[in-house]
């Protein structure tokens, strides 16, 4: 698994910039993608869920890309338990503003604002980005759709577990209520077909009332 501070053992590098030296940007590029390509799993960490401090950083955005272009490359996103609690509770209190502030702070990444603790490293794959990968929009649209892809099956297998916990899928109005306000989630953001199959659920467990 893809580590960023470990495979490429940042640490180090903090202690070498400490002694003010430098690792040339063409020697770290070529141990990432070397490190990715051989990997060939990449877990991101989206931490806090309000505001992840991965999706700022222009070298965390570009592996993700890099790993995501890759057809037999494994993507993890994960989230810590407790931030992936406070987000799920949230859902019972209002889906759609709740996850709507989710998609609009996961699924708006502009690599062209990302930082680095190195300026000309940022200034090296912003140009990688514009010259090899189909330029900036196209690249946000990749990361994009991708985060957007994890949202939607989190929320998902959040539904899952809650019909699971119904006995023999009776009727229960949390869950009814969980499930619609989810498909009309899916409904606005045009995942019509994701939207169809909350309402159904909604409905079978409606009958059973």
């Amino acid at each position: 698994v893809w580590i960023c501070c470990l495979c490429v053992n940042q640490h180090r590098v903090v202690e070498m910039k400490k002694r003010k030296e430098d690792i040339p940007f063409e020697e770290f590029h070529k141990v990432f993608h070397g490190r990715v390509t051989g990997i060939r799993h990449v877990l991101a960490m989206m931490s806090p869920w309000t505001g992840p401090e991965y999706l700022t950083r222009v070298w965390c955005i570009f592996e993700l890309f890099t790993a995501s272009m890759m057809e037999d490359c494994k993507i993890t996103i994960e989230m810590p338990e407790r931030e992936r609690e406070d987000f799920l509770e949230g859902l019972d209190e209002s889906a759609l503003k709740h996850a709507g502030k989710l998609f609009s702070v996961l699924s708006s990444t502009d690599v062209e604002k990302a930082e680095a603790s190195v300026p000309s490293d940022r200034e090296n794959i912003l140009n990688i980005v514009k010259n090899e990968t189909g330029g900036y929009d196209q690249f946000n649209v990749a990361i994009n759709q991708l985060i957007r892809t994890w949202v939607m099956q989190l929320i998902k297998d959040a539904a899952r577990s809650r019909l699971e916990d119904v006995v023999n899928g009776e009727y229960d109005e949390g869950c009814v209520i969980f499930h619609q306000r989810v498909g009309l989630l899916f409904w606005r953001l045009g995942e019509l077909e994701s939207a169809m199959d909350m309402y159904r659920v909604e409905l079978k467990m409606v009958e059973k009332k």
